[in-house]
């Protein structure tokens, strides 16, 4: 991704004429000269992942404004490394943002993650972009790209160790891109990291070099060695010990200060472009660049006056697993409930449904599932019950209501034709009718009021002559068993 065409050439100028503030040594400086000269060409691109943060790492790196280009993260990263993917600072959505981040992963990449890792119901706590009709969780994405990666880089406490996603009870089962995938990582701690933390280390892998670590992982010119402990450079360490806030030039160890278990240089380079830190500001160190941060560092602040007698301390609570049902589906052909399930304590508890039985822990999906039988109708709702002490409630839809039976077909009724009508008057009166049926000979014909024709089955048809009847009738009427009638006029 380049907007003015400059490519890395600029920022590898920066990195040159900053190597004493980002800490970078002579060797590092003279392969950045080298891949000057070629202007940048082979270098890695950047690809930049969001775990679960609170994105202060990339605000803190947005923040960095220098007169002297790259003049702040814009022209630094956009034009001047190619970072070819960071879902808040790229212009690209969706499939094309996708398509750029395929494409930047294909060849050589630095893979830099912000955030730790959830992995509690299947990873599916944190989403980072949708592919092929897919949702593609935090936890599949590392666990893609960081073994193809070049190097990758944990951007912050909580990528580096957890931090605050991953604190107390941590029910997202949040954890490191390290742990999750067994990659080696280079770990910039920090709430949130410091931008020329960033910069320097990533100048150094453009050069091809690994900055030495120390036992977190965390580059030593940074982090390491006894140099680096705050308490021991700070200008207030000589200082009186102050009992309260606010009082200027005091040391703050009394009233919660971590100076003296934190390594960093904040001392030195500050925030805000050298502005100030945290000190500076008359606030504590609170060991945010450390490995246990925040629930090995808390709480914060000592305080220095008593409220009265302390209460008695109860006994802490076994936080409780949360439940997920993922589904439940019930079939009434087959008078059947099936019902999935996750939970953040899996496959340590029992989940249990309630009124039916366990659910059965299926260990290559990572879910529970049982299905139960005999059940004459749908419930309204399925209760799930953890051995954890979580429980989840999931509500089923209405059931289609049973379509209702078609009406059974009716024949078609048969067709009756008149062969032959006549009446004579003597001998008492005579009616002579003969008729067919399209459904002779197994239906009956019979003249309405008068009487039934007889079945001729050498000439096939129907007919009688139906004497002692006085009067010529205007017209008679032929019905059939086969449904059909038939009127017509005597002559």
């Amino acid at each position: 991704m380049n907007l003015k065409g400059i490519s890395r050439r600029r920022f590898l100028k920066y990195c040159i004429g900053s190597a004493s503030i980002l800490g970078l040594d002579l060797s590092v400086v003279t392969k950045l000269q080298e891949a000057l000269a070629a202007d940048g060409v082979g270098l890695p691109s950047v690809v930049w992942l969001n775990g679960a943060n609170c994105t202060g790492c990339t605000v803190s790196l947005a923040n960095r404004i220098s007169t002297e280009g790259p003049v702040d993260v814009t022209d630094l990263l956009v034009n001047n490394i190619n970072l070819n993917f960071h879902p808040n600072l790229m212009g690209a959505a969706g499939d094309l943002a996708v398509s750029v981040l395929n494409q930047a992963t294909s060849g050589d990449f630095i893979l830099a993650v912000d955030g730790g890792i959830p992995t509690a119901f299947n990873g599916h706590a944190c989403m980072l972009w949708t592919e092929n009709g897919r949702e593609i969780t935090a936890m599949e994405a590392v666990e893609r790209l960081a073994p193809q990666a070049a190097a990758v880089l944990s951007i912050g406490t909580c990528a580096s160790f957890g931090g605050i996603p991953a604190a107390g009870s941590n029910p997202m089962g949040v954890t490191t891109v390290g742990a999750l995938t067994g990659v080696a990582t280079i770990n910039i701690p920090g709430c949130p990291a410091h931008p020329d933390w960033i910069v320097g280390t990533v100048a150094q892998l453009l050069a091809g070099v690994v900055p030495d670590l120390d036992e977190d992982a965390r580059p030593m010119g940074i982090f390491g060695g006894e140099s680096h402990i705050i308490h021991k450079n700070c200008p207030r360490k000589e200082a009186q010990e102050t009992d309260s806030f606010g009082v200027e030039g005091e040391c703050l160890q009394e009233v919660g200060c971590r100076g003296a278990q934190t390594s960093a240089d904040c001392f030195s380079r500050k925030w805000n472009n050298g502005t100030n830190w945290c000190i500076g500001a008359n606030t504590l160190c609170i060991g945010c660049t450390e490995n246990g941060f925040p629930d090995s560092f808390s709480p914060f602040f000592k305080k220095g006056f008593d409220y009265g007698p302390p209460r008695e301390e109860e006994d802490p609570q076994p936080a409780q697993d949360q439940v997920l049902i993922v589904s439940a589906h019930y079939v009434a052909a087959t008078g059947s409930l099936t019902v999935e399930a996750t939970s953040s304590g899996q496959p340590e508890v029992i989940l249990t449904v309630e009124g039916f039985s366990n659910l059965q822990w299926i260990a290559g999906e990572n879910v529970y599932r049982n299905t139960f039988f005999g059940i004459s109708q749908s419930p309204t709702t399925v209760t799930v019950t953890s051995s954890g002490g979580g429980m989840g409630t999931y509500t089923l839809p209405e059931p289609e209501p049973e379509p209702e039976p078609e009406p059974e077909p009716q024949p078609e009724a048969d067709t009756i034709k008149v062969i032959k009508v006549t009446y004579k008057s003597n001998r008492g009166g005579a009616l002579k009718v003969a008729a067919t049926s399209s459904a002779q000979p197994d239906v009956t014909l019979t003249v309405d009021g008068i009487g039934q024709l007889k079945w001729n089955s050498k000439r096939k048809f129907y007919g009688d002559t139906f004497k002692g009847i006085p009067v010529k009738p205007a017209s008679i009427t032929i019905s059939s068993s086969g449904g059909a009638t038939l009127t017509v006029v005597v002559p």
